[in-house]
C-alpha cells in the first residue's frame, strides 16, 4: 500500500488500554505524515482503524503499541506484523438515520 509502513505489534500500557488509540514513535508518525489524534488504518488479517498518538518513550521505531480490542479488530497478535498507512476520509454529503422501530430522519432536516 502506498504510504504505509510495517510495524510490529506491541502491548498498550495499562493506561492506553480501552482508549482506542495506537502509539508509535514519533519519527514513524513523521514519516506516514501522521499527526497527534489522526485516524490511521492498521491491516493484519483483517482491517480496524484507530487514533494514532505519539510514545511517551524510545521504545524504538517500528513497533505500535495497541490494545487486546484493536489487536483483535486488526486480526493481529503480538510480535506479529501489521501495515499501517494515514486514513484518507472524505466529509459525508449526507446522513441518514434509522430507529429501530423504522422511523428514518434525515439529518440535513436539523440544520
Amino acid at each position: 500500500m502506498e504510504g504505509s509502513k510495517l510495524f510490529t505489534v506491541g502491548k498498550a500500557s495499562p493506561k492506553d488500554v480501552g482508549l482506542g488509540i495506537a502509539r508509535m514513535d514519533r519519527e514513524d508518525m513523521l514519516e506516514l505524515g501522521v499527526d497527534p489524534g489522526d485516524v490511521i488504518l492498521i491491516e493484519g488479517r483483517s482491517k480496524t482503524a484507530t487514533k494514532a498518538m505519539p510514545k511517551k518513550d524510545s521504545s524504538g521505531k517500528g513497533i505500535l503499541t495497541v490494545d487486546g480490542l484493536i489487536r483483535n479488530n486488526a486480526g493481529a497478535g503480538i510480535d506479529k506484523q501489521v501495515e499501517v498507512s494515514k486514513w484518507r476520509s472524505t466529509p459525508a454529503n449526507s446522513v441518514r438515520l434509522k430507529t429501530t422501530s423504522g422511523v428514518e430522519i434525515d439529518a440535513d432536516s436539523f440544520s
